[in-house]
């Protein structure tokens, strides 16, 4: 009914007294999607660099990874004993410009329709206005930036919860 992204934000910097959603309506709701387009709490959820080149769509810049082998798996929640390849190499939220996800639609980035080449502006998946690559945020709450001429094994092995590859060369 809602996104991460909108129950998360009354642990943001963001006025509380400001803060204008009804958590009972769905996030499409006519009184959640005028408040969702009309405050500026979408700013939190995007990326400056692209904020800066559209100021009028209340889009998200961040998406959680989801799929079978990905951090979530829809409405089933994950364990953190789930992530056998450690939560410090999986990627949990990147970011996705342009992503055409409206900041409180529960939606993200499904990992079977995604990508597996970085920062490609011609397919589903995380890219971002930076020279050179794009910001991740792993389940252990770091926040890395990824090279977009990494090992492309490495990135796919980081995009999965369990599959045993050694990505210790990355670090």
């Amino acid at each position: 009914m809602h996104s991460w992204r909108a129950l998360i934000l009354p642990f943001t910097d963001y006025p509380q007294d400001e803060v204008q959603y009804d958590f009972s309506q769905p996030w499409n709701s006519p009184a959640n999607l005028a408040f969702a387009k009309e405050s500026q709490a979408y700013q939190i959820y995007c990326c400056q660099t692209e904020f800066l080149q559209d100021r009028d769509r209340p889009e998200t810049s961040y998406v959680m990874l989801v799929g079978p082998n990905a951090f979530a798996n829809g409405a089933t929640p994950r364990k953190f004993a789930d992530l056998t390849d450690g939560s410090n190499n999986t990627i949990m939220v990147g970011e996705m410009s342009h992503s055409g996800i409206f900041w409180t639609e529960p939606r993200d980035l499904n990992t079977l329709e995604m990508s597996s080449k970085l920062n490609d502006p011609n397919q589903i998946g995380l890219r971002s206005e930076h020279s050179g690559g794009l910001h991740v945020l792993f389940a252990d709450g770091s926040v890395r930036f990824l090279s977009a001429s990494m090992d492309l094994k490495v990135y796919e092995a980081m995009t999965t919860i369990n599959d045993g590859e050694d990505i210790s060369e990355f670090y």
